[in-house]
């Protein structure tokens, strides 16, 4: 079932809708950007969300199409297939669905699977860790592997082949 472009119920979905989900507050499954009143509230920071959906996506097919909301977390999808194939967080957080060939490129060049967050006790915010392996092996963090937009448009690739 679509929504708008995220296909609800596709397989490679399940794990990454669970995910966004648990911190979605009772948002909507899949609205588009503009459909969202305050982007302040997505938990991204501004120019990361802008990046994100707009430099990040230069060159690939139908890239606006791609920028979703889903679960109040911005997030980029294939319109072809409804699949997932990126999601951003925080102040630099960007993860992204690969096939094998480019996510272990990707993880030479610096991408990985679990962040370590260092605590910020000046302001009561703990040392944290997120762990992306729960969502299965094709998901890396991209945030310090160099080229995002080629990892991008691999992912968007990746995701428009999804069964």
């Amino acid at each position: 079932m679509r929504s708008g472009v995220v296909d609800l119920d596709h397989p490679e979905n399940a794990l990454v809708l669970r995910r966004l989900a648990r911190s979605g507050r009772g948002a909507a499954p899949d609205l588009a950007p503009d459909e969202v009143a305050d982007q302040r509230g997505l938990g991204v920071h501004p120019d990361l969300m802008y990046d994100f959906w707009n430099i990040l996506t230069e060159g690939i097919p139908d890239a606006k199409r791609c920028a979703r909301v889903v679960y109040g977390k911005p997030v980029l999808a294939s319109p072809v297939s409804g699949v997932i194939f990126g999601f951003a967080g925080g102040t630099h957080t960007v993860a992204f669905r690969l096939p094998p060939a480019d996510r272990d490129a990707a993880l030479a060049a610096g991408a990985t699977r679990i962040l370590h967050f260092r605590a910020h006790p000046e302001i009561d915010i703990p040392a944290s860790t997120d762990d992306i392996t729960e969502l299965g092996e094709a998901w890396v963090f991209c945030d310090a592997a160099g080229d995002k937009k080629r990892w991008c448009a691999a992912a968007r690739a990746f995701a428009d082949v999804a069964a």
